[in-house]
């Protein structure tokens, strides 16, 4: 039981890492135009 507490324990800082991950090649300066053309997608929609 002892390992899987230290695993429940620590969990946090290789999700804190991932989590950073996800934030830093979402938001990187050379996607910039990639991410506002989804951004576009609702106000282009033909309703």
């Amino acid at each position: 039981m002892t390992a899987l507490q230290w695993v429940q324990h620590y969990s946090v800082v290789p999700m804190t890492i991932v989590f950073v991950l996800i934030v830093v090649a979402t938001y990187w300066p050379g996607r910039k135009q990639e991410i506002e053309k989804q951004g576009r997608i609702p106000f282009e929609d033909d309703v």
